[in-house]
């Protein structure tokens, strides 16, 4: 999974491109939330309309994302 960043005013825009699922990359989206959300960043949007797949543990992954 990779991940790009788009800054629209107060807002940061996650593009995910390629499968949220188990073993692909869960972390380093979870990674990034916590490094945006550690700098002062608390609008935060995950477009996957780009994305191939989400698993149970992706979704498990964007819900941890939203808690945090």
């Amino acid at each position: 999974m990779e991940i790009d960043e788009r800054h629209e005013e107060d807002v940061v825009v996650l593009i995910l491109r390629g499968g949220l699922r188990a073993g692909a990359g869960g972390d380093t989206l979870r990674e990034r939330v916590e490094d945006l959300s550690g700098n002062g960043h608390r609008k935060i949007v995950v477009d996957q309309a780009e994305g191939s797949c989400v698993d149970s543990a992706g979704l498990g992954e964007l819900v941890a994302c939203c808690t945090t």
